[in-house]
C-alpha cells in the first residue's frame, strides 16, 4: 500500500539533474499518453487525454511540450484539477498558499518534487513580499532575527520535511530515475485500472459513499421541489480529493434514473472557475454512458462545448462572471433551474448571496479552506446567514489512497480549521489575564501556542488562509497578541507596523498615485486619497485581524482588546491606530464605540465581502492635526451619497487652505497623476462652490452657466451609466476625457 501513497521529494536543482528531470518526465510522459491513447480508443464518450498531467511551479517554464506551467502566483487557475506530478521550484522560497492548493490536486500515487538549490531547506529566502521600510523600528522584538534573513516558516517546514519524508533527498540523476520509473509504473497501473486489491478497496469504499450520498442529495432536491419548498439548498463538503466535483458531474444522469418520466429541472447549469475546471465534472457526467445513449442530442464534445443535451435536460457550463447567470429577475422565473456551483468558497459571499436571490434550487459544493480571503467567508459568513440548508459531507478520498502523508503535513505544518478544539496554550496559568505580544520565535518553537493563535483566526475570522501563518512567522513588521481569559486563549489581535516613511520625494510620489511600496496599506490609502504627505511620516499600527473565539463573542472581550492595545502603543511611541474592513452596520457600531473615527468609505463594494471598504483610525498622539482627513471626509461623503448632494445642511469649506488644496488635487488629475475615481469628489467641491447653488420651486439651479455634463453628475448627481447615454459618450474614459476637456476651460 504504501508504494501507492502521494509522496514528497526534495531535489538538488543544478542544471544537469534539471535537463535530466525533463528528458526523463519528457519520455515517461510520451509513453503514457500513447498508452492512454490506445486505452481510450474503446470509450467513444469519453474525452481522450491528450498528455498526462504535470505540472511545474516556477517563474520560468521548462522546455517541455508534456507539461503545464504555472507562475507561484496563479494557483488557484489549477484549483479543481487533477496531476499525477507536481514539480514545485523553491529556489526563490516556500510560499505557503499555492504550496498548499496543488497539494489537493495530485492523483493516486502522485508524487511533488521540491527543487531547490540546496538540501538544507531552512537557509532558502523567504517567499513572502516584505514591506518597504526606511528603518528597524517594528512591532515587535523579534524584528532582528527576521530581518536578518531567517525564515522561520522555511525552518518549520524543514524540520516537518526531516521527520515525516526521511531520505526523500535526490542529489543525482540515477535516485531520480528511481523515482520518476517508479511514478511511471504506478501511472500506467492507474489508467489501465490495474491496481493492487488494497488499494481498490479502499478507493471502492469512496466510491461507494459518493454513490449513496449522490442518491440522498438527488432525493432530498426532488422532495423538497415538489413540497416547493423555498430553501431547497445543498452544501456538498468535502477535503480535497473527496470526489465533490466527480459527483457535481453525476446528479443530471442520478435526476433522470430516479425521475426519469417527469423533468422537473428542465435546465442544469454548472458554475466553475474556469473551462478546464469541468473537465473533472465531465467525468462524472461520462459515468453512466449506458443511461446516456438513450438520452444525448448528437455527440458529446470536448470541454470547448459549454452546453449540452439530455432528454429533456439542458445542461450549461458558466463562468461566475457570466451575465445569463442573473438575467432573469427572481426565484420564480428560475423555478425549474438547478444551479450547480463548484469550488463555492472561492466565489465571493457578494456573490453567493446574488446566487441565493435568483435561484430556489442550488448545490453548493465546496472545501472551507485554503482560499486566500474568501474560503472561511464561506462558512463564518454565507451559510449564517441562511434560514436553512442541508450539509452532505464526502469523507473518504477518491482521488488518493488515506492516511495519507502530505495530507497529515499540511495539517501539521498549518493547523487547519478541522484541528480546532479547545485553546488552551500549554500551562497558559502561568500568563496573566490581558494581552502580550509574541514574537516569531514564541511562535516558531511552541506548536501548541501556534496551532491555538492559527485556531482562533480560522474560527473568527473570514479571511484566514495558509500565507498568514507564513506571514506571522517570517514578516518583521507583523506582530500576534494574544489575549488571555482565565488561562485560555481566547482572541487575538494581528497588528502590521505602517508609515515611518521620511523620503519626502517618496510622500509626494505616493500622495500624487504616481508610486506605491509594498505594505502601508492604510496609510497609502489615506495619503492619495487626501493628498496628505503628513501621514507617512507617522507611526501607525494598521490592525490587520482583531478575532475573539464565537463563544466569547458579544461580552466585551473586543472592547478589552482594543484598550489594551491602545495603552501599549503609547508605550511603544506610536501615533496611531488604524484598521480596515467591510462596512456593515455592526462592524461600524463597533469601531465607533471603541472611538475610532471613519476617515475613508468607499465608493465600490468589495467582492470578497459585498461592503464598501472603510478605514477607522484612532489618535494615540497629538502629533497629527486629523481636521484636513475630517473635512475632506465629509465632503467625499457629501458626494457618494445622492440624498446629501441635495442636502440643504451641505456647508462647503471655504477656508483659502482648501481651496489651494482642491486646485492641487484637480491639477493632479488634469495632469493624469490622480486618477478619475480619487478626483471626483475635488471636481465635486470645485463645481460646489465655483457656483452659488439656489433651490427654486425644488429645481436646483447653478448661478453661473454651468456646462451640462458637469451639472449632470455634479450638482444633480446623474450616474455615469446615465451621463454616458444622455450625452452620447461611448464608455467611462470617454466621460473622463470629456469632463478634463470642460475643467480645463473652467480652470
Amino acid at each position: 500500500m504504501n508504494h501507492y501513497l502521494r509522496n514528497l521529494y526534495l531535489v538538488k536543482s543544478d542544471p544537469d539533474l534539471m535537463q535530466c528531470c525533463i528528458q526523463i518526465l519528457d519520455q515517461h510522459c510520451k509513453t503514457l499518453t500513447e498508452y492512454n491513447s490506445c486505452a481510450n480508443q474503446t470509450h467513444y464518450l469519453k474525452p481522450r487525454m491528450t498528455q498526462p498531467k504535470v505540472l511545474w511551479i516556477s517563474e520560468s517554464p521548462p522546455n517541455s511540450d508534456f507539461i503545464t506551467h504555472i507562475q507561484p502566483k496563479h494557483y488557484r487557475q489549477i484549483l479543481g484539477k487533477e496531476f499525477s506530478l507536481i514539480i514545485y521550484d523553491v529556489a526563490e522560497g516556500i510560499r505557503a498558499n499555492p504550496w498548499y492548493a496543488v497539494l489537493g490536486t495530485l492523483q493516486l500515487g502522485g508524487i511533488m518534487l521540491l527543487l531547490s538549490p540546496t538540501t538544507d531547506l531552512a537557509s532558502l529566502p523567504s517567499a513572502l513580499p516584505m514591506s518597504y521600510s526606511e528603518s528597524s523600528f517594528f512591532v515587535g522584538s523579534s524584528a532582528s532575527s527576521v530581518g536578518s534573513g531567517v525564515s522561520y516558516f522555511n525552518q518549520l517546514f524543514a524540520d516537518l520535511f526531516e521527520e515525516l519524508f526521511p531520505n526523500h533527498i535526490v542529489a543525482n540523476a540515477q535516485q531520480l530515475r528511481i523515482y520518476l520509473d517508479s511514478w511511471l509504473e504506478i501511472q500506467a497501473q492507474r489508467l489501465g485500472k490495474n491496481l493492487p486489491l488494497l488499494v481498490n478497496q479502499q478507493l471502492d469504499m469512496a466510491i461507494k459513499e459518493q454513490a449513496t450520498l449522490g442518491k440522498l442529495l438527488v432525493n432530498d432536491l426532488l422532495s423538497k421541489h415538489e413540497a416547493k419548498s423555498q430553501t431547497n439548498i445543498h452544501v456538498l463538503q468535502a477535503d480535497r480529493g473527496r470526489g465533490k466535483s466527480d459527483l457535481l458531474g453525476q446528479l443530471p444522469s442520478l435526476l433522470l434514473q430516479v425521475n426519469e418520466n417527469e423533468c422537473i429541472f428542465t435546465q442544469i447549469i454548472y458554475v466553475t472557475q474556469s473551462n478546464e475546471a469541468t473537465h473533472t465534472i465531465r467525468n462524472g457526467l461520462y459515468r453512466f454512458q449506458d443511461l446516456l445513449k438513450g438520452h444525448l442530442k448528437g455527440h458529446l464534445k470536448g470541454l470547448e462545448n459549454r452546453t449540452e443535451n439530455i432528454g429533456p435536460n439542458q445542461l450549461r457550463f458558466c463562468s461566475p462572471d457570466d451575465p445569463i447567470l442573473f438575467a432573469l429577475q427572481n426565484k420564480n422565473d428560475n423555478r425549474h433551474t438547478l444551479l450547480l456551483v463548484d469550488e463555492a468558497a472561492s466565489l465571493p459571499v457578494y456573490w453567493l448571496q446574488q446566487a441565493m436571490s435568483h435561484y430556489s434550487s442550488i448545490v453548493f459544493a465546496t472545501t472551507t479552506h485554503g482560499y486566500e480571503n474568501n474560503g472561511m467567508g464561506f462558512s463564518l459568513s454565507f451559510l449564517p446567514s441562511l434560514d436553512h440548508y442541508t450539509t452532505h459531507r464526502l469523507t473518504h478520498p477518491i482521488r488518493f489512497i488515506a492516511p495519507c502523508p502530505l495530507e497529515n503535513f499540511a495539517e501539521t505544518l498549518l493547523s487547519p480549521q478541522k484541528a480546532t478544539n479547545a485553546l488552551p496554550t500549554e500551562k497558559n496559568g502561568q500568563r496573566r489575564d490581558g494581552l502580550h505580544f509574541l514574537n516569531h520565535k514564541q511562535l516558531m518553537t511552541t506548536p501548541s501556542l501556534r496551532s491555538a493563535v492559527m485556531a482562533c483566526l480560522m474560527e473568527a475570522h473570514y479571511q484566514t488562509a495558509p500565507d498568514d501563518l507564513q506571514r506571522l512567522l517570517d514578516a518583521p513588521d507583523m506582530e500576534c497578541g494574544i489575549y488571555m481569559f482565565n488561562g485560555m486563549l481566547i482572541g487575538c489581535v494581528w497588528i502590521v507596523q505602517e508609515g515611518n516613511i521620511d523620503d519626502q520625494d517618496l510622500q509626494q510620489n505616493i500622495a500624487q498615485g504616481s508610486r506605491r511600496v509594498n505594505g502601508h496599506l492604510s496609510v497609502q490609502q489615506l495619503a492619495y486619497t487626501y493628498g496628505n504627505t503628513a501621514l507617512l511620516k507617522h507611526n501607525i499600527w494598521r490592525i490587520n485581524r482583531i478575532a475573539v473565539l464565537p463563544e466569547y463573542q458579544d461580552r466585551g472581550f473586543g472592547t478589552k482588546i482594543l484598550s489594551a492595545l491602545a495603552e501599549q502603543a503609547k508605550f511603544a511611541q506610536i501615533d496611531m491606530i488604524t484598521s480596515a474592513f467591510g462596512a456593515s452596520k455592526r462592524l461600524l457600531h463597533f469601531w465607533q464605540h471603541n472611538n475610532y473615527e471613519i476617515v475613508k468609505l468607499g465608493q465600490k463594494i468589495n467582492s470578497v465581502t459585498g461592503l464598501v471598504n472603510a478605514i477607522v483610525l484612532l489618535p494615540v498622539s497629538d502629533k497629527f492635526d486629523l481636521q484636513q482627513i475630517h473635512d475632506w471626509h465629509s465632503i467625499a461623503q457629501q458626494w457618494h451619497c445622492p440624498i446629501a448632494i441635495q442636502s440643504k445642511q451641505h456647508v462647503p469649506i471655504k477656508a483659502q487652505t482648501a481651496t489651494d488644496h482642491a486646485n492641487q488635487m484637480l491639477t493632479e488629475f488634469l495632469a493624469g497623476t490622480r486618477s478619475f475615481d480619487y478626483a471626483e469628489m475635488y471636481i465635486y467641491w470645485y463645481i460646489r462652490n465655483v457656483t452659488s447653488i439656489s433651490s427654486i420651486n425644488g429645481v436646483t439651479k447653478p448661478s453661473v452657466n454651468l456646462p451640462e455634463l458637469l451639472y449632470d453628475r455634479y450638482i444633480a448627481g446623474h450616474s455615469l451609466n446615465t451621463v454616458m447615454a444622455s450625452h452620447d459618450l461611448v464608455n467611462k474614459k470617454a466621460v473622463i476625457t470629456k469632463i478634463k476637456s470642460l475643467l480645463n476651460a473652467m480652470l
